[in-house]
């Protein structure tokens, strides 16, 4: 697997199996933060880890050639984070993207192109929230028979809070496309929350659908573990770890959720 490490000081191509590209912007900028551009050539896979105790600027770009299949894991840790994604995926080619945040709070935007036929992305993020957080993501679907998968899954603790801006946009002529957003909130506090899921859907011949929920966990569900002699506290913590854990085998992320719930 191919990891780039991103710190403080310096970004790092510590693994590389030569199918991926990447080209860092001058690195005297990495005082704010810079630009890196990531052309993926073959099918691969990529884990990103950032650990920022001071806030930056990031703009990433994630170039997926054709024919090309791309697992990337995504896995950030600190303070306060400001990034900027767009993702572009030509024909045939297919981003399976998870990403894991532990941060007190941030703001991201990604802008995801799916250019070429048959196009396919699947994109998972789920957070842990200790402060404010704001999410934004748009999927253009500018090819036929194009999908995306769209899924984000948070919780908020202490002081978090957590904003979820979802949009999807399928352009006249582009038929077959299939567009699925699914978002969830799970809230441990009584800090406002939103989604904002939309669907600009511009075609006839188009699967699209979305669902949202803000709360807590339902009394069922407790209730369910608690009659198998699980204290309440202990039941809590099994269903956020299940809720984050899910589709997740990456050792340090495991660690993380641990310390939160045990």
């Amino acid at each position: 697997m191919n990891r780039i490490i991103i710190s403080d000081k310096e970004i790092k191509f510590e693994e590389q199996d030569g199918l991926i590209d990447m080209i860092v912007e001058d690195s005297s900028k990495m005082l704010d933060g810079c630009q890196i551009k990531l052309i993926v050539k073959e099918s691969t896979s990529l884990k990103i880890k950032q650990k920022l105790k001071k806030q930056k600027k990031f703009h990433i770009i994630l170039e997926v050639k054709p024919e090309v299949v791309l697992n990337v894991l995504d896995f950030k840790q600190g303070e306060n984070f400001q990034m900027k994604y767009e993702y572009s995926l030509e024909k045939n080619s297919i981003l399976n993207l998870l990403k894991f945040y532990d941060t007190k709070q941030g703001r991201e935007s990604n802008l995801i192109d799916l250019n070429g036929e048959n196009a396919e992305i699947s994109y998972h993020l789920k957070t842990i929230s200790r402060e404010d957080q704001v999410f934004d993501l748009k999927v253009h679907h500018h090819a036929n028979t194009t999908r995306s998968n769209v899924i984000h899954h948070g919780v908020n603790m202490q002081d978090g809070s957590l904003s979820f801006n979802l949009t999807g946009i399928v352009y006249k002529g582009k038929v077959n496309c299939i567009l699925n957003q699914n978002s969830r909130i799970v809230t441990l506090n009584e800090k406002k929350c939103n989604i904002n899921p939309n669907l600009l859907i511009e075609e006839n011949d188009v699967i699209a659908n979305h669902s949202a929920f803000v709360g807590k966990f339902s009394e069922e569900e407790l209730f369910y573990l608690q009659s198998r002699a699980i204290s309440y506290q202990e039941a809590l913590n099994l269903l956020i770890k299940g809720f984050l854990l899910e589709n997740i085998h990456d050792e340090e992320i495991i660690k993380t959720i641990n310390q939160y719930w045990r």
